[in-house]
């Protein structure tokens, strides 16, 4: 069986093709068959090679470096170079040679700095310093430290019931911090944010936005609670009156911090008399 090239597009070999033309085998040794395949525009495994695959003389140049073998045949000491009608794009290159110059970083080329890469190492929340960190940004609430995280509670509560509180616990499987929000003492889930974890400040600035809101809303209701209160009052008799629970806690407060505003403030609203105040009190601390 004759030798047949192995080079792309050539027939050198083939039953159709009558020139007389010398094929080369491929090296016994690896390292100089390998040389030989590399230089092919295509790709032939080193285990595909048989002893009836080679190379045709047209793959050299006239004036090409050989050595003698059996048979007193010269063959070829380099790979082959020549191959027409192959496109330039599929001829192996040497390989480019390599880069001496260093990477420039982006201050020293004086490009700008992304604004979005900027505002998110800014808005990341770095809670070894939250506690400080949330004193210097907002004035809604007290930030205590908690065996699981922080708490932010209300300033306002009606008695020992905070108006709201706001959790941030570390969750130990994750690493990552999780908020837990209570209006008073019912756990809400803030639709606006995508999940639990909470990783950045602005995410925090929609909490307290919505917080602002609802404390709001709670001292408008108040305050119209209260009116309404008053209206019912002063349309009962004087010794009819029926004080609740909140207007008494109220009107404690205002006494125990300025008797004199205290009277002054009878004269115009239905607050209980300074003598049912102190008999609640006096009463408070036998039960005690």
């Amino acid at each position: 069986m004759p030798r047949k090239c192995s080079a792309f597009n050539c027939r050198t070999g083939y039953r159709n093709n009558e020139d007389k033309i010398t094929v080369f085998k491929f090296p016994s040794k690896k390292e100089e068959c390998m040389k030989w395949l590399s230089s092919l525009p295509n790709f032939i495994k080193y285990e595909d090679v048989t002893r009836h695959m080679g190379i045709c003389r047209l793959h050299w140049p006239e004036n090409f470096k050989s050595k003698p073998a059996q048979g007193g045949v010269r063959i070829p000491t380099e790979p082959p170079s020549i191959f027409e009608n192959v496109p330039p794009s599929t001829i192996p290159k040497p390989p480019p040679k390599e880069r001496t110059t260093v990477m420039s970083s982006v201050n020293s080329r004086n490009c700008p700095v992304d604004e979005m890469v900027e505002f998110m190492t800014m808005d990341a929340i770095d809670y070894n310093t939250f506690q400080e960190e949330w004193r210097l940004r907002f004035s809604l609430g007290t930030c205590i430290l908690t065996s699981s995280g922080f708490a932010v509670l209300s300033n306002v509560h009606d008695g020992p019931i905070f108006q709201w509180s706001l959790f941030f616990n570390l969750n130990s499987d994750s690493g990552k911090y999780t908020y837990v929000f209570y209006s008073k003492i019912e756990r809400i889930r803030l639709s606006f944010l995508s999940s639990d974890t909470i990783r950045a400040w602005s995410e925090i600035e929609a909490i307290v936005q919505y917080i602002s809101l609802e404390l709001d809303d709670y001292v408008l209701n108040k305050t119209s609670n209260y009116i309404y209160c008053q209206i019912q009052l002063i349309n009962l008799p004087t010794n009819h009156f029926l004080y609740s629970m909140d207007d008494i806690t109220d009107a404690y407060q205002w006494f125990s911090k300025s008797r004199s505003c205290y009277n002054s403030m009878r004269v115009h609203l239905r607050l209980p008399s300074v003598w049912l105040l102190q008999r609640l009190t006096s009463s408070l601390v036998k039960d005690n």
